[in-house]
């Protein structure tokens, strides 16, 4: 009786088809659900072979300086090693381990992201580069906009280290790259050297004990490239 009662109550109720979705709603699909679950797997991913590394000893080579480099679009890595070799002219070898060697980590933040992967990407880049803030892993910044970047993250300090007001522009704690006499000097790739003319350098502060590896050596280098900046 049952069943046929409720035939009777739906009786005027329309069959639903089930809708037809091409390839790209189906993977859009896939994606509106699923993109947290890969981001954070990415993110775990990359945190679980770095400490496996380090704890196999795979991870020999020990930065002497990180630089965190916030771009609108990745850069290849033959591009990248070449600048942290240029770079490497004005360092020196901090952790005492024979070489000079400087680190550059990519953060992919489009200014306007519109393609749905690129918006996310950037999510996981933001969740990175506040991973790698919290854990004084980078003491150099480079960035396009320091007063955007520093509302966001609050992480740099003026040029001498001191710590500014919450209310200082970044670009109080920035130097253009245009204005260094080093960036002249530096045999780059043309497309990075496009980039830097409208970046900025930085160093970060410390609001507790802890602090970035070779802390005072890496303000030295810092220093080293905003040398006569202008002149």
């Amino acid at each position: 009786m049952a069943s046929e009662y409720y035939k009777w109550k739906y009786r005027n109720e329309q069959h639903r088809e089930t809708p037809e979705y091409t390839a790209e709603e189906r993977r859009k699909n896939w994606w509106y659900y699923n993109k947290w679950n890969v981001i954070f797997g990415i993110i775990a991913a990359i945190l679980l072979i770095d400490l496996f590394r380090t704890a196999t000893g795979m991870k020999t080579e020990k930065p002497d300086c990180m630089i965190a480099f916030i771009t609108e679009r990745t850069l290849d890595q033959e591009t990248i090693e070449q600048f942290e070799n240029e770079l490497a002219v004005y360092a020196d070898d901090y952790n005492g381990d024979g070489k000079t060697l400087i680190k550059i980590r990519q953060y992919l933040m489009p200014e306007n992201p519109t393609a749905e992967e690129q918006i996310y990407a950037s999510y996981a880049s933001e969740i990175t580069l506040v991973s790698d803030i919290e854990e004084c892993s980078s003491f150099l910044f480079i960035m396009k906009d320091p007063e955007a970047f520093q509302k966001a993250f609050a992480v740099l300090s003026y040029p001498d280290g001191s710590l500014p007001e919450e209310t200082v522009s970044g670009l109080d704690c920035a130097a253009a790259w245009k204005d260094l006499p080093v960036f002249g000097k530096m045999d780059i790739d043309p497309e990075l050297r496009e980039i830097l003319k409208d970046c900025y350098i930085g160093r970060r502060g410390f609001w507790t004990e802890k602090t970035t590896a070779n802390a005072e050596q890496c303000a030295e280098f810092f220093h080293t490239l905003i040398a006569q900046k202008g002149q």
